[in-house]
């Protein structure tokens, strides 16, 4: 009889975890975000893009070093090195009635530049690393775009 009651209570255990993984799967479904982009998900070239890259509302903004822009860059791309002691500085000059669109080499000074646009309530969005966009057929400028 022992053995019908443990039976009896290890099935009603798996009944009560399996409802419980049904309720954790279900209330995960519904916390997913209608959209995948993150805040720092770059914005791929594409004709609306480059249409509002054209606005003049518009300015584009190359955190690369000054080197790395001469050789190359969007074509009237502004050159603000996110890592020169006059970044700050250089951000603090801009029109929070502009939008700004970032890029840099691989991403990662771009997405560091944007959380302080951000943080300056400045619109900022990340574009794709400067290879990628030239890949894309991006408008360039330089001495090897």
């Amino acid at each position: 009889m022992n053995h019908w009651f443990l039976v009896l209570l290890l099935l009603g255990a798996c009944s009560t975890l399996n409802k419980t993984n049904n309720l954790i799967t279900s209330a995960a479904k519904r916390s997913k975000p209608k959209s995948s982009k993150s805040i720092s998900e770059p914005v791929k070239i594409n004709k609306v893009l480059i249409t509002q890259l054209n606005s003049k509302n518009s300015v584009i903004i190359d955190v690369r070093s000054p080197e790395e822009f001469v050789n190359g860059h969007l074509s009237g791309a502004l050159n603000i090195n996110f890592l020169n002691d006059q970044f700050e500085n250089e951000v603090e000059k801009l029109s929070s009635k502009k939008r700004y669109f970032i890029y840099c080499d691989s991403g990662n000074r771009s997405g560091k530049a944007l959380q302080y646009f951000l943080g300056r309530k400045l619109r900022a969005t990340v574009l794709e690393p400067y290879e990628s966009l030239k890949g894309q057929g991006a408008p360039l400028e330089g001495i090897d775009p």
